[in-house]
C-alpha cells in the first residue's frame, strides 16, 4: 500500500497517465518512424516529469502538505522520473 499525505498524489499520476493518453490519440493520426517512437516517448517524458515537478513544488509552497512514503512530493516526482527515464533510454537502445 502506497502511503501518502494529501490530493498531489493523485494529482501527478493523472497528469502524468492523462498527457501520455492525450500524446497517444494525438500520434495515431501523425504514425511516426519505428526508430522515433522512442525518442518521442522519452520527449514526452521528460516535459510530464517536469509538469509535475513544478506542480508538486507550487502544492507544497508554503509547508509541506504533499508527501509520498514520507518525502516531499518534489523529490519523489524526481526519483521516479529519473527511474522511468532510464527504463525508455534502455527500451530505446533495444530496438535500435
Amino acid at each position: 500500500m502506497i502511503t501518502f499525505s494529501g490530493l498531489g498524489f493523485f494529482y501527478v499520476f493523472c497528469i502524468y497517465l492523462g498527457g501520455f493518453f492525450l500524446v497517444n490519440k494525438i500520434l495515431d493520426f501523425y504514425s511516426p518512424d519505428f526508430k522515433m517512437q522512442p525518442i518521442l516517448i522519452f520527449a514526452i517524458h521528460v516535459v510530464l516529469t517536469l509538469i509535475n515537478y513544478l506542480l508538486a513544488k507550487h502544492l507544497n509552497r508554503n509547508e509541506v502538505k504533499h508527501t509520498v512514503y514520507d518525502v516531499r512530493l518534489e523529490k519523489f516526482v524526481l526519483s521516479v522520473g529519473i527511474v522511468f527515464g532510464a527504463l525508455i533510454l534502455l527500451m530505446a537502445r533495444a530496438y535500435s
